[in-house]
């Protein structure tokens, strides 16, 4: 019989666990034996749930990592439903299921085009996002930054529009709309007792 694998199991793993069933001499014919129903379609629909980080900032990716650890059992229930979290990789885009953004700030992040792109993207479906700070020199926004936001972004993108909407545009209303919310910091070198109450506070 067929051996359906769940949508949240990579097709990359379910390779790596076939391969070596195989060598194991536990399996012949592998493609009797497992149905690939991991396709892009099928995850880009359940995962609903994102990381943002600047993985080029080494504490950063560790708070993503932390974040994804403690914040997933939290999200028990709402995985019955297909809710999963993910860190976001470079030069991922993000799927118009994205329901809600967690978003590592660390200075700037918000200077990057790629983070950029997936921040307009969130905008456009109009997904929840909420701050985490990971650095404790974090500037948080004021009319000085999103004056200097303005000129980055403007000369890296050369005025693109959305819709008729600059680009930069669009950006500093969904950084504006981000930081409504209460910024939680997550410092990756706190005990995890003070770290699993911060992230419960999300």
């Amino acid at each position: 019989g067929n051996l359906n694998i769940p949508s949240l199991v990579s097709n990359e793993s379910i390779l790596a666990l076939a391969n070596e069933l195989a060598l194991q001499g536990l399996i012949q014919d592998l493609s009797a034996q497992i149905t690939m129903v991991s396709t892009v379609g099928l995850k880009d629909q359940t995962r609903k749930a994102f990381i943002l980080a600047d993985q080029t900032i080494t504490e950063a990716s560790c708070t993503a990592c932390i974040v994804q650890k403690l914040l997933t059992p939290l999200l028990v229930a709402d995985q019955r439903e297909g809710m999963v979290l993910q860190i976001w990789k470079p030069p991922s885009v993000l799927p118009a299921s994205a329901r809600q953004v967690v978003v590592v700030c660390t200075n700037g992040l918000f200077e990057r085009l790629s983070v950029v792109e997936v921040l307009i993207a969130a905008g456009e479906v109009q997904a929840d996002l909420i701050p985490i700070v990971s650095e404790s020199t974090f500037r948080f926004p004021s009319l000085v930054f999103y004056t200097e936001l303005r000129e980055v972004i403007t000369k890296a993108t050369g005025g693109l529009q959305i819709g008729g909407v600059l680009k930069v545009e669009i950006l500093v209303g969904v950084v504006q709309g981000l930081f409504k919310e209460i910024a939680i910091e997550v410092n990756p070198q706190d005990q995890e007792l003070v770290l699993r109450i911060r992230i419960q506070a999300l």
